[in-house]
């Protein structure tokens, strides 16, 4: 929802690019772009992390990577506990 959303104001904004009232516009339409680009790559990254997050999670909610890797598994429990 909220990158359909994103992508039609990308889409908008692109369109603008090409207005022929843009000269006055121009800088404004430029920042808002880079702006949507920017929320759009941070959106990636964010889900990315969730992806590995999720993947990582049962990894080390394991009881023999626990007695393994004690202290990574602390670490990630306690990242886990403030996220």
């Amino acid at each position: 929802e909220i990158s359909e959303l994103l992508d039609e104001h990308i889409n908008v904004t692109q369109q603008l690019q090409f207005s022929h009232f843009k000269q006055h516009f121009a800088e404004r339409i430029d920042n808002w772009e880079k702006e949507l680009n920017l929320i759009t790559e941070i959106l990636e990254q964010w889900l990315e992390c969730q992806r590995s997050w999720r993947y990582l999670e049962p990894i080390f909610s394991s009881e023999g990577i626990a007695t393994e890797l004690p202290k990574h598994t602390k670490m990630f429990e306690k990242v886990d506990r403030t996220w």
